[in-house]
């Protein structure tokens, strides 16, 4: 009951900061199958999740999930990824 119990907190907190369950269950298997541990790398630093998600989460989708835990906009960790973000951008559209 625990472990369902902590499941279900998981999906209710990534619920709350934007995650909806869909995404949550996809981007949890890259956490092992676990939400609570993809739930917490989240709260630690949303923009990490980025790179381990694959492409389901982008850093438009971080940024805002930043936001919403009250992560501020000159944060090292938002300035370093979307630098990435913007690169990648870049290479992409120009092949």
């Amino acid at each position: 009951w625990r472990s369902k119990k902590a499941v279900y907190e998981s999906f209710e907190f990534l619920d709350s900061i934007g995650v909806g369950a869909s995404i949550a269950e996809i981007v949890s298997s890259k956490f092992g199958g676990a939400a609570d541990a993809f739930a917490q790398a989240v709260k630690e630093n949303p923009y990490a999740v980025v790179e381990k998600s694959g492409s389901v989460l982008t850093f438009p989708h971080a940024d805002r999930i930043a936001a919403r835990l009250g992560f501020l906009p000159h944060d090292e960790r938002r300035i370093r990824e979307g630098v990435v973000y913007a690169a990648n951008s870049l290479a992409n559209s120009t092949g």
